[in-house]
């Protein structure tokens, strides 16, 4: 089995490029590096490669938008996706698409969790590009996989629990400030993986949502992660307004509708991820962000 991972500037596409090598032959690419534009050399290389799938990674937000990269509506990332899509379709690949939560409003009445089928209506230029990518994915390939993601962390790169740590770090007081009104799922990179792998495996086709089990604020997760890694440090919550610099509120909770009707959904709670992320990598970790 052979797989094409485009995209592996990003988490997801970095830890599929690492995971699948078990079991396919991987051959990956950074988006910068896979001219998306030019048909026939697009065709041509994919014809050439011959793989059963292909993936195209994006960037799944942060909570925390100072880690988010600029991201804007070009017509040249959906004709990319597009003709990523009719090649795939054209050597009979399946297509997987790394999209995310930012599809969505964040406005649905918490804890209620949005499902594959709510209606999309992003409020952001990165949740527009996920959106315009998942339907240029619908409309040009006959057999596909829509993952979306959100709260995505990983031992390498820039996320949520770092940035929860460098604050807590830099603290004079021992305090730090943290929003309540922000809810999501933290999830594992190496899990969604592990899912997607599983997807592959029952051949299934369709969207899915790739989330933990259960939810929290930003203000529960950073009060979980001090705990766990014994940081004698307090998390003061405060409420984030629509116009904030630092984190959008609202909520962005997945449910794994469409898995766990195929019986397929091998997410673990929020917390038994987080736990053994932390106790494996946390000291690792304090060590980097020493200021």
């Amino acid at each position: 089995m052979r797989a094409l991972i485009i995209g592996t500037e990003h988490v997801i596409g970095d830890i599929l490029k690492l995971y699948l090598k078990e079991d396919y032959e991987v051959l990956d690419y950074k988006t910068s590096e896979f001219n998306l534009l030019k048909w026939d050399h697009l065709v041509s290389t994919i014809g050439k490669i011959n793989p059963q799938v292909v993936f195209f990674c994006q960037h799944v937000e942060d909570p925390f938008k100072t880690i988010n990269p600029k991201v804007e509506l070009a017509r040249d990332t959906l004709d990319g996706i597009r003709n990523l899509a009719q090649g795939a379709a054209r050597f009979d690949a399946k297509l997987v698409l790394i999209s995310s939560e930012s599809v969505f409003d964040g406005k649905k009445p918490y804890p209620q969790p949005y499902f594959e089928d709510d209606r999309t209506s992003p409020t952001t230029s990165g949740g527009q590009v996920k959106l315009e990518s998942e339907i240029a994915a619908l409309e040009n390939s006959m057999d596909f996989i829509i993952i979306r993601a959100g709260w995505v962390y990983h031992p390498l790169g820039e996320d949520f629990v770092k940035e929860i740590l460098r604050k807590a770090l830099s603290s004079q007081d021992g305090i730090i400030s943290l929003p309540s009104n922000r809810f999501g799922s933290p999830t594992l990179s190496y899990r969604i993986a592990m899912q997607l792998k599983k997807l592959l495996q029952e051949d299934s086709k369709g969207i899915y949502h790739c989330t933990s089990e259960g939810y929290c604020s930003v203000a529960e997760a950073g009060r979980f992660i001090l705990k766990t890694l014994n940081l004698n440090v307090e998390v003061l919550e405060y409420e984030e307004t629509e116009d904030s610099k630092e984190i959008d509120p609202g909520n962005w909770i997945l449910e794994n509708k469409n898995l766990k009707a195929e019986s397929i959904n091998i997410m673990p709670f929020w917390t038994e991820d987080l736990g053994s992320f932390l106790r494996r990598y946390g000291e690792r970790l304090l060590s980097s962000l020493k200021v």
